[in-house]
């Protein structure tokens, strides 16, 4: 496992385009490129923020056609191509407004779809090319509390190229990476935000779930286009005309196959979605139905997390050649400070893991907060009596009890003696006081483990009562 949501999608980007070009049967010769053009940058560019580009359009237009584009698609230039695109989005549209910028954002647009489009260009181009049109700004941020206000003319193309079944995934990731972008600047494009682009993304969640005979690094890329996509359905904030988009949701978290990390998430998604509106709007939704997976998710994620402590614990025994327990023996292992450093990894990565997973869920139970009045989550949508809530409402106290374990250790765990009396404990008498240090845990896997079957037996009272 790479990651708890194997997520990073540059790094993805860069992993595709990496195998597509290493694959490449031809090196393409990218589109003509007039490299003496380079010299007139700042002329040009003068013209635009002077809103004076008809003083010379020809001499605008050839420049923007024959270098500062086409040097995109060189092979040549293939490393620095991400950098052209910063360029362009955080150094040229500076200071650019009216007529030139309008001119700009049409100019890169209509030439960046080319680029996208054309296999004979570098797969690093095409998919910079698309990630662009995503990054486009009609306006930008006016200060730093405000964002910046996407170019809208870019959405439409962007769900068009996504649900494209005939581009590269690069492509997709690039066109995935801008919808998302646009979903969370917020769409008035009634028809795209509503209806157009929750079906292509529900099509990509539903089209990669688990098969019996995928491989599962195959399925770990899938699975990443599908978190994105399920992290765009929460930005949308709809349930769907028909709860279309919980009923997804719901899928994911029931799904056995699913990872558990993407079927937490998909329970944090919940909180994203406006049930408010959704119920004022008369769409009819199983809310005891929603609480009664969150309540299942939280035992199988307890279970699972199980097993892997076991199997993490199992491993690092073989590796130190400590052989099965004799009767009588305790079950423990050394305090975190004293694990090598490769235990003390798995033992945070295990704590990370359990607090992202379990956090996902309290989100969707009650939004972001873990106490407190809220309006998000599906525990406002029940009535306060209903005994589902109530289960909802003691697992949230569970889940914060496990937390705080987590952070802080057995309460009742006595100190060394030989630390506490401040004594030498090799016997040489008053030893200088240690400082602890701030970063080391107060758990370790045998710790998690019986906290965790402390959780399990927990849960198994609250479901069943």
């Amino acid at each position: 496992m790479r990651s708890f949501r194997c997520c990073f999608l540059i790094s993805l980007a860069s992993l595709l385009l990496y195998t597509v070009e290493a694959a490449a049967q031809a090196v393409p010769v990218g589109w003509q490129t007039d490299t003496t053009l380079s010299a007139k940058k700042n002329d040009y560019f003068g013209l635009l923020k002077a809103n004076n580009i008809d003083s010379d359009r020809q001499g605008v237009e050839k420049f923007f056609d024959n270098f500062y584009f086409s040097r995109w698609t060189l092979p040549a230039n293939t490393g620095q191509v991400r950098n052209f695109s910063q360029e362009l989005l955080t150094q040229d549209f500076k200071d650019l407004a009216g007529g030139s910028r309008d001119y700009l954002l049409n100019k890169s647009f209509d030439t960046l779809r080319k680029m996208a489009a054309d296999p004979t260009v570098t797969p690093t181009a095409r998919f910079n090319a698309i990630y662009t049109i995503g990054s486009l700004n009609q306006r930008e941020a006016p200060n730093a509390s405000s964002p910046p206000v996407p170019y809208a003319q870019a959405l439409a193309y962007l769900v068009k190229e996504l649900d494209n079944k005939n581009n590269p995934e690069y492509l997709h990731l690039g066109a995935l990476l801008g919808i998302q972008r646009h979903a969370l600047a917020g769409i008035n494009d009634g028809e795209l935000k509503d209806t157009t682009l929750p079906a292509v993304l529900v099509k990509i969640v539903q089209e990669g779930k688990p098969a019996p005979n995928r491989d599962a690094d195959d399925q770990e890329i899938i699975d990443c286009f599908r978190y994105r996509a399920v992290e765009t359905l929460g930005a949308l904030k709809g349930t769907g005309s028909r709860g279309e988009i919980v009923d997804l949701l719901l899928s994911v978290m029931e799904n056995s196959q699913e990872s558990i990390d993407l079927r937490c998430f998909a329970a944090k998604t919940l909180a994203e979605l406006n049930f408010q509106a959704a119920s004022t709007a008369g769409v009819q939704i199983n809310y005891q139905r929603i609480g009664t997976v969150l309540l299942s998710l939280t035992k199988a994620t307890c279970d699972i997390e199980l097993r892997r402590i076991e199997d993490v614990r199992g491993k690092e025994k073989a590796k130190a050649g400590i052989g099965p327990l004799q009767p009588g023996m305790a079950d423990v292992d050394p305090d975190y400070t004293a694990l090598s450093p490769e235990v003390q990894h798995e033992v945070l990565y295990s704590v990370q893991r359990l607090k992202n997973e379990f956090y996902g869920i309290m989100m969707g139970v009650r939004g972001p907060r873990p106490t407190g009045t809220t309006t998000i989550g599906v525990l406002p949508m029940l009535p306060e009596e209903d005994p589902i809530a109530t289960k909802l409402n003691s697992t949230v106290k569970a889940i914060t009890q496990l937390f705080k374990y987590l952070d802080d250790g057995p309460t009742d765990k006595p100190a060394p003696v030989a630390a506490a009396a401040g004594l030498d404990p090799m016997g040489g008498g008053l030893a200088p006081a240690a400082k602890p240090d701030p970063k080391a845990l107060k758990v370790n896997l045998a710790l998690i483990r019986d906290k965790l079957q402390e959780f399990s037996t927990t849960l198994d009272g609250i479901i069943s009562g």
